[in-house]
């Protein structure tokens, strides 16, 4: 995807539904897969589900060098989450340290609060990706910032409440005196 909003229906029954595969041939149980959608290259526009939370879809790379992936989250606490067969990638054009990924959150954001949501999962042995945790991003609400971390099944996000810079006054104050006290008894 260049530009423009591409927003799609994706939803946990995105599984094969009917009970059959590709072929009409009868699956069940480990066999319902998810459906494979081919690698996802993002170099612009907004990619994501339209409905909000809960939202499932696969693919077999994702290949990022712009644009916007749009993270639904319902009022249950359920969330979008993209699976991946292989890995995760950084696109054409990638500047480290300048570029970043981002990732614009829409619905109960309060359920992410001090809560991880699991948004991007990888299937892959070698769990790849050449992605760091801090090259994802995602706008502030009220007083809680979004923080990211990378395990070896997927991405991971949540808000967490940033501290008022009075408080971080006081932790400095008070490590200051703390010092200043153990200098004074040596």
């Amino acid at each position: 995807m260049r530009n423009g909003t591409l927003q799609i229906r994706m939803h946990s029954n995105s599984k094969y539904e009917s009970g059959k595969d590709t072929d009409g041939n009868e699956i069940s149980g480990e066999e319902m897969r998810l459906m494979n959608h081919g690698d996802l290259t993002l170099k612009g526009g907004k990619f994501g589900s339209l409905l909000e939370g809960n939202g499932l879809m696969g693919f077999n790379n994702l290949y990022y060098s712009g644009g916007t992936y749009m993270l639904g989250v319902d009022y249950d606490g359920g969330n979008d989450m993209l699976k991946f067969y292989g890995g995760v990638y950084k696109g054409e054009g990638w500047i480290d340290g300048v570029s970043k990924f981002y990732i614009e959150v829409s619905g109960t954001k309060d359920n992410l609060v001090d809560n991880w949501a699991h948004i991007f999962e990888w299937d892959n042995t070698a769990n790849e990706t050449d992605f760091e945790a801090s090259d994802f991003y995602s706008e502030d609400f009220n007083e809680y910032s979004a923080i990211f971390k990378i395990e070896d099944d997927g991405l991971w996000m949540m808000y967490t409440e940033v501290p008022e810079p009075a408080a971080f006054a006081a932790i400095f104050g008070a490590l200051a005196l703390a010092l200043a006290a153990a200098k004074r008894r040596k």
